[in-house]
């Protein structure tokens, strides 16, 4: 009859090799350090050749150097196969106002993941200080230890969709030119973790010629990615404030300290699921001119994410205050006049995080000027704004909450990862950005402006209640073309780009992250200058 089908099998497939090249082995480095011979490591020289009371300026040599230099690997693999077949109807029936369309489908896919850690990172080579007897788990200076994970999942999909005339323009009824109704729903069924139905139901209401209202609800889900689900722990250090330790132990201040971390996955996990709102309107005063008002909300539960080491630090506070402990700090034996002892590591795994709302409002403007004696021109503009934000507290979280409102775990605590998250770290209250296109015969240019609003770095101190600010990060893009017509012979089809990214090299603001910037928000790539040339046949 008049239904479509297709059906389609893919398989793709990925390898990278992160090469790290003259890390440290600490071992060597211990043994380069503990010869009796001359080409033994000497850590006191290298001091400064202008002035020799600062050091010794001999340096060490080459090969004593190398001895102790090593590559490191992290080869990572993953692998996606796809089987789906599907089908569609323009007309399964029809309406007074028009045709139903109808689209179904079912999807099977098989995803794999494997991360092989080098065997200095991974465990199977350790070092242990020959001083102290400590064994650690990486054998690399300045790199934390992180097992191997390896690890695929199966999911079957299925998907039915409706396209529904409620009222059309012939039916000649008052301020209804068209009313249009989608209803669409995905069933999932993963082979670690369970099944997932979920449903959309969307409507657009054109009231006249240049006037539409649009609005739609979803029911949304994540799964929870492989390595959330079956990592066996991969370490890192960050710098973390003992408040308990300072708060109990004699003469402890209150200051940063590196602090190992332990993030392991957890297969109790649940689908992150959503409801999302929209509603808004498309208005065309002009055929040139175009503007959207868009207002969404996202309610989500279950977010996946991290009770985060700070918090896990400030509730061993709070526990020992009651005389217990927090077991996710696991601290060394007492040394001295210590009451507890430094911490080994904290264990922070993956979690489902409490309900999270957020609001906002998307606006944006498209303008044409066409057959001008400059050319033709194009605006777009468009800006959203974050109306709300607000992470609630887990029961760990919401504990001390009430502990710091209350002053029980004395000044200079803040409980981050709840509340609002409105201008904190990664999430600006404004963007911007601005589009503007020229074309005049077969030349043609562009400059695209983007703005990302200020935000709070929570991991710098505060000064008076607040986290350092980091500046709103303005960024241009821009490219000249030409393009040659269809009756230029051989050079038909020959198009010639050159363009720059971040055309004024701006560097984006200093953050408190190992490497200096804040990459959810900002890109630490500077001008980048390139040139195009292709031709069609």
């Amino acid at each position: 009859g008049n239904f479509k089908w297709d059906s389609a099998a893919t398989y793709s497939w990925a390898r990278t090799d992160d090469h790290t090249r003259n890390a440290i082995s600490n071992t060597l480095f211990q043994a380069a350090l503990a010869r009796t011979t001359a080409d033994a490591y000497n850590p006191f020289n290298g001091g400064s050749q202008p002035n020799f009371s600062l050091g010794d300026g001999t340096a060490n040599s080459a090969a004593t150097i190398d001895s102790f230099l090593v590559d490191v690997h992290r080869i990572s693999k993953t692998s996606l196969g796809t089987v789906d077949f599907r089908i569609s109807n323009s007309e399964i029936f029809s309406l007074p106002a028009g045709r139903v369309g109808f689209a179904s489908g079912v999807e099977y896919r098989r995803e794999t993941y494997e991360d092989n850690r080098d065997d200095r990172l991974d465990g199977t080579t350790t070092y242990t200080d020959s001083v102290t007897g400590i064994r650690y788990g990486t054998d690399i200076m300045g790199a934390s230890p992180a097992p191997d994970v390896k690890a695929h999942r199966s999911v079957f999909s299925a998907y039915a969709e409706l396209a529904v005339p409620l009222i059309s323009e012939d039916m000649n009824i008052p301020l209804v030119q068209s009313l249009d109704l989608q209803l669409a729903a995905r069933y999932e069924h993963y082979s670690d973790f369970g099944n997932v139905l979920k449903s959309k139901i969307a409507g657009a209401w054109t009231v006249m010629d240049g006037i539409k209202f649009r609005s739609a609800w979803s029911q949304s889900f994540r799964a929870p990615n492989l390595a959330q689900f079956y990592s066996a722990g991969t370490q890192v250090s960050n710098t973390r404030t003992d408040f308990a330790a300072c708060r109990i132990n004699p003469a402890t201040a209150c200051s940063g300290v590196s602090t190992l971390e332990v993030r392991s996955g957890n297969q109790s996990l649940e689908p992150e699921n959503a409801e999302t709102f929209s509603a808004g309107v498309i208005m065309q005063p002009r055929r040139n001119l175009t503007l959207t008002l868009d207002f969404w909300s996202l309610r989500s539960k279950g977010v996946i994410g991290l009770q985060g080491a700070q918090n896990q630090i400030l509730f061993d506070l709070l526990e020992r205050l009651g005389g217990r402990s927090n077991p996710n700090v696991v601290r060394l034996a007492p040394v001295g006049t210590q009451v507890i002892g430094t911490i080994d590591y904290v264990q922070d795994n993956y979690f489902n995080l409490g309900p999270r709302v957020l609001k906002g409002l998307d606006f944006a403007v498209s303008y044409d000027v066409k057959n001008t004696p400059l050319g033709n021109f194009n605006i777009d503009l468009s800006a959203s704004k974050l109306l709300k934000f607000e992470q609630s507290a887990s029961e760990l979280q919401a504990q001390l909450i009430a502990a710091n409102a209350a002053g029980t775990l004395g000044s200079g605590v803040t409980i981050s990862q709840a509340g609002s998250q409105i201008q904190v770290n990664g999430n600006p209250e404004w963007r911007l950005s601005g589009n503007l296109t020229w074309k005049s015969g077969p030349v043609s240019a562009g400059v695209l402006v983007n703005y990302v609003g200020s935000v709070f770095d929570t991991g710098t101190a505060q000064v008076n209640g607040q986290f350092y600010k980091l500046p709103s990060f303005t960024t241009v893009n821009s490219y000249l073309q030409y393009r040659a017509g269809d009756d230029q012979g051989a050079f038909s089809g020959t198009r010639f780009r050159v363009g720059a990214r971040n055309l004024f090299d701006k560097q984006p603001p200093l953050a408190s992250t190992n490497y200096g910037f804040l990459g959810s928000l900002h890109d630490a790539v500077g001008r980048f200058v390139y040139f195009e040339l292709s031709k069609e046949f």
